[in-house]
C-alpha cells in the first residue's frame, strides 16, 4: 500500500468518527430536550389538575379559603401540594388566592368569586425551580345574583 492511500485511509477513518460523533450528539441533545419537554408538560398537567380542583370549589365555596388559602409556601412541606411524575421527579405548586369582587362583570349584579394563581416548582438537587405558572378563577355559584 502506497503512503498516499494510507493517508486517504486515515482521513476517511477520521471523517467517519467525526460523523458518528456529530450523530451521536444530535441524539443526546434531542433526548435531552424530549426529557426537558416531557417535565414541562408533567408540570402543567399537574397545576391544570390543581386548577381543576380549585374550580370544583364553585358549589363548596364558603371551603375554598380552609382547604387553599395555607398552600403559598413551596419550601414548606406542609403549605405546598406535592406530585411525583412518572419518571419520579417532584413537583411542589403554591396556589395564591386573590378577592375578586365582580368575576363577570357582563351579567347582572357581583358575582363573588376568587382569583388562583399557581405556581409549579421542581425539585432539582434539593432545590426549587419554577417550571409553571397557571392563573384560574372559581366563582360563587350558591350565592344569588
Amino acid at each position: 500500500m502506497s503512503t498516499g492511500q494510507v493517508f486517504l485511509t486515515l482521513a476517511s477513518l477520521v471523517l467517519l468518527g467525526y460523523i458518528v460523533l456529530n450523530i451521536h450528539r444530535m441524539y443526546a441533545g434531542s433526548v435531552e430536550s424530549t426529557v426537558d419537554m416531557q417535565m414541562t408538560s408533567d408540570a402543567v398537567n399537574f397545576g391544570r389538575d390543581l386548577s381543576e380542583e380549585i374550580q370544583s370549589y364553585a358549589y363548596k365555596y364558603s371551603q375554598l379559603d380552609a382547604d387553599f388559602a395555607d398552600l403559598d409556601d413551596p419550601t414548606d412541606p406542609n403549605a405546598r401540594r406535592s406530585d411525583t411524575s412518572q419518571v419520579g421527579q417532584i413537583f411542589h405548586a403554591t396556589v395564591n388566592l386573590l378577592d375578586k369582587a365582580d368575576l363577570l362583570p357582563d351579567m347582572a349584579g357581583n358575582q363573588p368569586g376568587k382569583i388562583a394563581e399557581i405556581r409549579v416548582y421542581e425539585e432539582v438537587d434539593d432545590t426549587l425551580q419554577f417550571k409553571a405558572e397557571l392563573v384560574t378563577s372559581v366563582i360563587d355559584m350558591n350565592s344569588g345574583s
